[in-house]
């Protein structure tokens, strides 16, 4: 016996064709909100929906409808056109000119189904009309094509975000490509400009490659360059620096936020990473060495006119001083560390705290090289005698210290000839918003924060000690 449901037309003898739909859902549903104010609909339709697979959803209004979808997206909105307040036309308008994580497929339904009625709410955005008189397989079918063209739609946004990550990556190594590196730092200067942070750039470029190729085979030096970036982003910890593939063997790493000291350990630690441990390729391993440049808005005259074309310019003339000079090193500024003329190698150095404990620990961190005389002292004028004494090449000062703190100690050497051109480094556990800045004001050439790493102290001192 057939059986006819006086609100969708349902006929029980239609059974196998429901089966049928309902199994060309098997894949995952998507949430479905439906609209409407008469909860018996609203039960009805859930009813069905849900036996479908489908997540439901329900709103009594438009209003609410709006809140919902904000609360928890639905891709599907099966809507009763006619209700009181905002009406299906308004909500519909309302969702076009809205802002969601994805398409919404409209569902307009009605007890009036004529061509005036549908035409007024497909023009304003619905989707699909459906009459309150359709059979419940007739609404299944369409929730089925609803969903298909839902999933068009987002293998669509897949396939053009997917293109668009390739227009950018180096499809070899992973790393984003020059393209992507020109946007991009365009960007970084913007964002640098705006905070009125630092911005640094290292060029590296792998030292004998095309010896490489020639020796071992083009696959080999396709390895070595895959594991060359594997390695660089090994040692970029900060989820804000980025590494891009500019052509061949050369690779720029962006670092925002960083000053050039804190570049200049970067890129250190990178070519010591990369000289430390032969490569393993198809062909054996391999030794292979990198020579880098590094600069950054530090060095510019005028930082907020710099161009990221004129920042892998100078770059690029730091890499080439890198490769004049031997290869396998890191050129700052333009000038190999072991090529500056007038300033000496840092030899000697006065550690000025109160604290005895952290006077021990940092003696012991920098001296961990075994070239470099470490002094101490507990500040004061004692620390100034000492000065003139020891004519250290080097002075770090804790910034709190009782009596005469650090700036204050600072002030008193630039006001004595003997001590006004050593430099200064200073060492603060409290840096508060632009104190660095203000530090660096009263001539100091770096600021290091507590608590550090002993293990990397003596190279933060010396990468600003060869910025300075």
């Amino acid at each position: 016996m057939t059986r006819f449901d006086p609100l969708f037309g349902t006929r029980g003898g239609d059974e196998s064709v429901v089966t049928q739909i309902q199994q060309a859902l098997v894949t995952i549903a998507p949430r479905v909100l439906l609209v409407d104010d008469d909860e018996i609909v609203i039960e009805h339709l859930r009813e069905l929906i849900t036996a479908a697979g489908f997540e439901v959803a329900t709103a009594s209004n438009g209003a609410g409808a709006l809140a919902e979808l904000k609360r928890q997206f639905a891709p599907i909105v099966i809507m009763d056109r006619n209700m009181p307040g905002m009406d299906g036309i308004e909500v519909t308008r309302a969702i076009r000119d809205s802002q969601f994580p994805g398409y919404v497929y409209i569902m307009l339904c009605t007890a009036h189904d004529s061509e005036e009625e549908i035409l007024t709410g497909l023009k304003a955005g619905a989707d699909d009309y459906i009459s309150k008189r359709v059979s419940g397989t007739q609404l299944l079918a369409r929730l089925a094509t609803a969903r298909r063209i839902l999933s068009l739609e987002h293998s669509l946004k897949l396939v053009i975000e997917e293109r668009r990550r390739m227009a950018m990556t180096d499809s070899l190594t992973g790393a984003h490509n020059r393209r992507y590196f020109m946007s991009q730092m365009r960007r970084e200067l913007k964002r640098a400009r705006k905070s009125g942070g630092d911005l640094s750039l290292l060029i590296c470029d792998i030292d004998h490659f095309k010896h490489i190729n020639d020796r071992h085979g083009h696959a080999a030096g396709d390895e070595v360059l895959v594991e060359f970036v594997r390695r660089i982003q090994e040692n970029l910890t900060r989820e804000d620096d980025w590494c891009a593939r500019l052509g061949g063997e050369e690779f720029a790493i962006a670092l925002p936020h960083t000053p050039m000291a804190g570049a200049a350990l970067v890129a250190e630690k990178i070519r010591h990473e990369v000289a430390a441990a032969a490569m393993s390729t198809s062909a054996g391993p391999i030794e292979v060495t990198v020579s880098v440049g590094a600069t950054g808005l530090s060095a510019f005259k005028d930082p907020g006119s710099a161009t990221a074309e004129e920042l892998l310019k100078r770059a690029d003339e730091c890499l080439y001083t890198s490769k004049n000079h031997g290869r396998d090193r890191v050129t700052l500024d333009g000038v190999p560390a072991e090529a500056k003329s007038g300033i000496k190698p840092l030899k000697s150095l006065l550690y000025v705290d109160d604290d005895a404990d952290i006077r021990e620990i940092v003696e012991m961190s920098l001296s961990l090289g075994g070239d470099l005389k470490v002094l101490t002292s507990d500040g004061g004028e004692r620390a100034l005698v000492k000065m003139r004494v020891e004519k250290p090449d080097l002075v770090v000062l804790d910034v709190m210290m009782p009596g005469m703190d650090g700036p204050a100690l600072l002030k008193r050497m630039r006001a004595d000839p003997d001590l006004a051109r050593i430099p200064v480094i200073f060492m603060t556990a409290k840096a508060r918003q632009n104190e660095g800045g203000q530090l660096r004001e009263l001539s100091a050439i770096g600021v290091i924060a507590k608590p550090f790493d002993p293990m990397t102290l003596g190279q933060q001192v010396r990468a600003l000690w060869e910025a300075r």
